[in-house]
């Protein structure tokens, strides 16, 4: 039990601890990223409410936040615009992970059902034959 605890801890130290604004920050970039377009600074700070300048401070301490040539968010914390073998379907939208771990955690976080899709990176087949919906839990809905 010991090395199970071990490795939670090792696992934890590599997240930073969020407070409540950050984690409405982190909540908001993954529900806007999710709409299938990169993620203006400008956009997020003005959903938030937060300055400019304030917004780029947080997220340059975060080490999970990538950008595109144009200086908008494209990848954050798992959730990707660049194409992967990784992918869920929401709304009609795919989107995808940078692994399959990604895609059983990240439509609660969006509060969306999902449908997920993994493909194997040595073989790019299927990983397993499996569909798999996702639902966030009922008293998780925002």
């Amino acid at each position: 039990m010991k090395d199970l605890q071990e490795l939670e801890e090792i696992l934890l130290s590599c997240w930073p601890k969020l407070d409540r604004q950050e984690q409405i920050l982190s909540t908001q970039i993954y529900r806007l990223l999710a709409v299938g377009s990169p993620v203006g600074v400008q956009q997020l700070a003005e959903s938030l409410q937060l300055s400019e300048e304030e917004l780029r401070r947080i997220l340059q301490s975060w080490w999970g936040v990538f950008y595109d040539g144009n200086g908008k968010i494209n990848s954050y914390w798992g959730l990707t615009l660049p194409v992967t073998n990784h992918q869920f379907h929401v709304e009609g939208r795919k989107l995808h992970t940078w692994c399959a771990w990604d895609t059983l955690f990240i439509p609660q976080l969006i509060d969306k059902q999902a449908s997920v899709v993994s493909m194997c990176k040595q073989s790019n087949r299927l990983s397993c034959a499996l569909d798999l919906t996702l639902s966030p839990p009922p008293n998780l809905r925002s």
